[in-house]
């Protein structure tokens, strides 16, 4: 369960991404700037795994994932966290070396997710599904995942997506009240609340020729609100 938001204005590119998580969950270490192969790479990092849901590299661009639950009935042995997926790609060279990365990478290794790679140039979205690895044409600006009534959950999310993006051009502040937004049953909610998972962080990032700002904001791990 997570949802992303993703776009560019006046040149750059921003994103708003939600966590969602199991309340049992190890809670995730701050992000902070780090080095992999010669790149300045941004991330936090998940304790359970080592690896992370959202990167960011100096290069100019970032790395997404977000769970999927359908899962093919042709998956095989699951052995690695999916967060590595992105500490993988966020390594490379350009926006373009990490979209071709994805071709060569051990998706079996992995259970179930959908990858995007994001730029001001633009997006690109790869999806796994356990059994075969297929990318989404074009690249969705909003996306949304949720194991609970995913087909009421998802639609819900969606609706209030379309509300906001209209006709028009959507900017990371709309996007992050969009973010937010509660429903009045807790679970349905862009922050969600249910008695085992939670929204527990949102991301809001830019990211142009001038610099990047990484903006993290973690919530308690009980309670609501």
């Amino acid at each position: 369960m997570c949802t992303l938001a993703w776009g560019i204005r006046d040149n750059r590119l921003w994103t708003c991404f939600n966590r969602d998580e199991q309340r049992s969950r190890e809670e995730a270490e701050a992000p902070m700037v780090r080095s992999a192969r010669d790149q300045s790479v941004i991330y936090a990092r998940d304790p359970e795994g080592d690896g992370t849901w959202f990167a960011v590299n100096k290069a100019g661009y970032a790395v997404a994932l977000l769970n999927l639950y359908a899962e093919s009935s042709r998956a095989t042995r699951r052995t690695r966290s999916r967060g590595q997926l992105v500490k993988q790609l966020i390594e490379s060279a350009s926006f373009e070396d990490a979209a071709k990365a994805v071709s060569r990478m051990r998706f079996d290794e992995f259970r179930s997710c959908t990858v995007f790679i994001l730029s001001n140039a633009g997006g690109r979205q790869f999806l796994w599904d356990g059994g075969s690895l297929l990318e989404n044409h074009p690249c969705p600006q909003f996306w949304t995942t949720s194991s609970y009534q995913p087909d009421a959950v998802i639609l819900w999310r969606q609706q209030q997506w379309a509300e906001l993006a209209g006709d028009g051009e959507v900017c990371l502040e709309s996007a992050a009240s969009l973010m937010a937004k509660r429903h009045h049953e807790s679970a349905f909610g862009m922050t969600m609340d249910r008695a085992d998972a939670r929204t527990v962080s949102r991301i809001e990032m830019q990211l142009g020729n001038e610099g990047c700002e990484f903006l993290y904001y973690p919530r308690r791990q009980d309670g609501t609100g």
